[in-house]
């Protein structure tokens, strides 16, 4: 063992600049199943040093049960057994004769680098199970395996981690093609080729740095992204606009303020589809699900005028608390878009284990709307509870449960206040 260390550190000293010339100088002429192909992508140098020198064997550095091992390990120490599982990546019978192995841990690699280069799914948790009551996921924890080994490491590599998230729980969507994320390159026949971002059929900015690829696969860290919506022909990073005052501007002076979203966090970045902005990828997918229920709007209350009312200002402050705080006893799932005008939606059931129907509040903040006529607050309340009485009905007699659930959730005082109930 001490021979076998010495000559790896002699190896090491000598090793050329490029992992693939030094991983031939290390290993010599030993077939070590993966290199080639696969293994010089996800390991580095320093990892095929280590493992020499601990191997008996050159020709068994990586086993498949050693990266299944990472796998489950990085899955229970980052506490992710609630959202993803491990499933076993296949194998065709016809690969399987030939190099089974080999191609089973090359879809072994690609999972491991996948949740260990994403963002360890922060947030995502009770977005995942609002999916599964929205019926959009069959099964939670979500099986990580064969189908997120379509993922290419390029594209991956180039966006923020929350969206490298999506990438990979997108893959288990009922109905994804209206959620997934594709890069495609366009541009006329002998005209200078550009990338466009979508999630679905929707044009999508990201906002924040990343690295990007050219045509011939070269890293671009100085790429900027102009919003493909306005015409833009450069994949990469959009900036939030400075919104005017408009109350300012009214009386003749120009003054900017910060876009709502401007402080955010670059491995969290808002983005934007068809031009409507959102706080983070994880906005976006849960209005996407809203969209698709078959939602019945209970009650709806609108505020106009009046600056400084208890309504408006709880309206307001409704829109812009931080997803992260508690709100009426817990952090709920919520989804926030807007420019100069705000709107946010709060989850009061339907984002926890067990939950009967699907409930959540809207509210909208139009104080910084351009036309003074127009500024106020609005609240609506929407609920998938089947409706059990007529139309003529008082609200409490067609969704009775509803009612109920606001009533506790929101306490006396801040239903009555935002819904009139």
């Amino acid at each position: 063992m001490m021979a076998r260390e010495a000559a790896a550190q002699t190896a090491a000293a000598k090793a050329p600049s490029d992992k693939r010339d030094y991983l031939a100088t290390l290993i010599g002429d030993a077939q070590l199943p993966g290199v080639d192909g696969h293994l010089h992508t996800f390991v580095s140098a320093d990892d095929v040093q280590r493992l020499v020198a601990v191997c008996k064997h050159r020709n068994e550095l990586l086993s498949n049960a050693y990266v299944r091992t990472r796998i489950t390990n990085f899955i229970q120490t980052n506490n992710l057994d609630n959202i993803v599982q491990f499933q076993e990546p296949s194998v065709s019978a016809s690969t399987r004769r030939i190099n089974g192995e080999s191609r089973k841990r090359s879809k072994l690699l690609m999972i491991l680098y996948l949740l260990e280069n994403g963002g360890r799914f922060a947030g995502w948790e009770g977005v995942l199970v609002y999916a599964k009551t929205c019926g959009r996921l069959k099964t939670l924890p979500i099986p990580i395996g064969d189908a997120v080994c379509s993922i290419k490491k390029a594209v991956f590599d180039s966006r923020a981690e929350s969206i490298r998230d999506w990438m990979i729980i997108s893959q288990q969507f009922q109905g994804k093609r209206e959620v997934t994320l594709s890069r495609s390159k366009c541009g006329l026949p002998g005209a200078e080729k550009y990338y466009r971002e979508m999630m679905g059929k929707q044009c999508m900015s990201v906002f924040g740095h990343a690295i990007l690829y050219d045509p011939a696969g070269h890293a671009r860290p100085d790429a900027i992204l102009y919003d493909q919506v306005h015409g833009g022909h450069e994949m990469g990073v959009a900036e939030l606009e400075e919104l005017y005052d408009e109350a300012a501007y009214q009386e003749g002076n120009y003054p900017l303020v910060p876009h709502p979203f401007a402080d955010f966090d670059l491995a969290d970045p808002p983005i934007a589809l068809n031009g409507d902005t959102y706080r983070s990828i994880r906005d976006a997918v849960v209005k996407c699900l809203q969209g698709k229920l078959l939602a019945h709007e209970v009650n709806g209350v609108g505020h106009l005028g009046v600056p400084g009312s208890p309504r408006l200002l709880r309206t307001v402050q409704l829109c812009s608390q931080s997803p992260d705080e508690a709100l009426w006893g817990r952090t709920r799932v919520m989804s926030t878009m807007g420019d100069d005008v705000t709107f946010r939606t709060i989850t009061l059931s339907g984002d926890q284990p067990g939950d009967p129907f699907i409930c959540y509040l809207e509210v909208v903040d139009l104080t910084k709307a351009p036309n003074p006529g127009d500024r106020g607050t609005i609240a609506c309340l929407y609920t998938t509870e089947a409706q059990q009485a007529d139309d003529e009905q008082p609200a409490e007699v067609k969704f009775p449960l509803t009612i109920q659930l606001v009533r506790n959730t929101l306490g006396q005082h801040d239903a009555h206040l935002l819904l009139n109930l």
